[in-house]
């Protein structure tokens, strides 16, 4: 189905590979760039399905939601039941390979969901595989891979520039954020045991290719 601008929401008849979680609540002007966004810049392969869980939103959001009826799937709740719980209802309703955790003020850039998946089915030790995340208003970076530096969470790349040479290669990190993260099934499906990595043996990795990459890469623009 195109959607008026250009792009179309995969339309897979039979169980997509990945499942795009989008928790949203209100902020509608963001939900609706990032689903324009995946709908943009989202190849049918691998193929996918988006869906949302919709926190008891007061504002245009629910309208924004219909419009995309046929899309995307979407569960309403009748309170804000939170950002991990929300998450975890879309984990249970997702099926596939991989679950890919999507922030709702994330805007996926050309093959994205492509070169995740792609590094992910490369090595079945990868549980994890994170973005590179970039200010749309400087192009800079906002996370390209997180450290433990003395026991602190460090994200050691921020404000680097985009085409770094430290950001722009597949490397191994501490963690990931979870604005963009795509897991594989099998490795965990509840929130709050995401961060497991020591008990299956799964290492956790971020795929940062270059915004200018012919073809595309894993970079969301992301506000903050």
């Amino acid at each position: 189905m195109h959607l008026g601008i250009g792009g179309a929401l995969s339309t897979v008849t039979v169980a997509p590979r990945v499942g795009i979680a989008i928790p949203v609540c209100n902020k509608a002007e963001f939900t609706e760039a990032c689903l324009y966004g995946v709908a943009e810049n989202t190849d049918d392969d691998p193929s996918y399905g988006v869906i949302v869980i919709d926190n008891a939103s007061t504002d245009w959001t629910k309208y924004l939601l219909h419009a995309f009826e046929g899309d995307i799937r979407v569960e309403h709740n009748d309170e804000n039941k939170g950002f991990a719980r929300a998450n975890n209802q879309a984990a249970a309703m997702a099926s596939g390979d991989y679950l890919l955790f999507l922030n709702n003020d994330t805007v996926p850039q050309p093959g994205w969901l492509r070169e995740m998946v792609g590094l992910a089915d490369s090595d079945p030790s990868i549980g994890i595989v994170g973005s590179k995340l970039l200010y749309p208003e400087t192009g800079k970076i906002q996370h390209a891979g997180i450290e433990l530096i003395n026991g602190v969470p460090d994200h050691i790349h921020r404000e680097a520039a985009a085409d770094d040479p430290r950001v722009n290669a597949v490397r191994d990190f501490d963690m990931v954020t979870g604005a963009c993260m795509l897991v594989r099934r099998g490795f965990s499906w509840n929130c709050r045991d995401l961060t497991r990595t020591s008990s299956t043996g799964l290492k956790t990795s971020i795929y940062a290719s270059g915004r200018e990459r012919k073809g595309g890469g894993s970079s969301i623009a992301r506000r903050v």
